[in-house]
């Protein structure tokens, strides 16, 4: 995902954050331009990096959809029940701290609101990943086998 985004940005950068947001969204197999969600599955579809080039982001407003008061997840399942922090309170990062300190890490050690089997397997996947990359890469570097010595 971050490379479709990357390369959507050196096509359109002038675009902020949130309007990359907004194009990764509208714009998947599932979704056409229209910010829809569809289910808790497969969410607002798979990234489509042909239909990301084709708008330019720019064009969509420059706030975080999945901030709004209507979107899914919640703010509240996002942050494991906790509301945001009041951007206008100078105080947040002093109060999140401390209540990070105070309530310790989320049972299990997972990401509030992500089930431990999903962090599991994209664990897995990267380390598959990256087990391929390393033995692609010392087969092509090892050069062609060596001649066989006459007897």
């Amino acid at each position: 995902m971050a490379g479709a985004l990357a390369l959507v940005w050196s096509e359109y950068p002038d675009a902020t954050g949130n309007q990359m947001i907004q194009t990764l969204l509208r714009h998947t197999f599932l979704n056409d331009g229209d910010l829809v969600r569809h289910d808790d599955h497969v969410g607002y579809g798979t990234v489509s990096i042909s239909r990301m080039l084709q708008a330019d982001p720019t064009s969509y407003p420059d706030e975080n959809p999945l901030l709004r008061e209507d979107a899914r997840p919640t703010i509240e399942e996002i942050t494991g029940g906790d509301p945001l922090p009041d951007a206008a309170d100078g105080d947040a990062d002093e109060q999140d701290q401390a209540t990070v300190a105070a309530d310790g890490p989320s049972p299990a050690g997972g990401f509030p609101g992500v089930p431990v089997v999903a962090v599991g397997a994209a664990a897995v996947a990267v380390g598959l990943a990256l087990v391929v990359t390393v033995a692609v890469r010392r087969r092509t570097s090892a050069g062609p086998p060596p001649a066989a010595r006459p007897r």
